[in-house]
């Protein structure tokens, strides 16, 4: 992986080549010194869903399929788990799982927040 001081055809060239995880690692980093300290948690937080689906796939190998898919996932999400410390850093499929049990859906406005941060990140 090339250091973080790449320019944006630098970036545009690594998109092919690495895994989604190391690519929002860079972002992410990027982006820290940009961010508010909230604006960034819910950054880390969308992207961190995203990567954790996707994380050893090469970036141009997403399709629009699994961009719905991640939509349709994302929907199912509790809104109680992200109030949760125990929930914490835990992968996409993870928190799935957890929410089968809890009834409280998240709400279109937050299903959008994340899709808007992580389609940011895709492009």
């Amino acid at each position: 992986m090339q250091s973080i001081n790449w320019t944006l055809a630098s970036f545009a060239d690594l998109r092919a080549s690495e895994p989604v995880g190391e690519l929002a690692k860079v972002y992410l980093r990027a982006r820290a010194a940009r961010l508010e300290p909230g604006g960034f948690k819910a950054l880390r937080y969308s992207v961190g869903l995203f990567a954790s689906r996707h994380g050893q796939d090469r970036i141009a190998a997403i399709t629009r399929e699994d961009g719905k898919a991640f939509l349709r996932d994302i929907a199912l999400l509790s809104a109680s788990l992200g109030k949760s410390y125990r929930y914490h850093g835990m992968s996409l499929d993870g928190l799935l799982r957890a929410s089968e049990r809890r009834p409280d859906p998240i709400t279109v406005t937050t299903q959008k927040r994340i899709w808007f941060m992580v389609k940011g990140f895709l492009d």
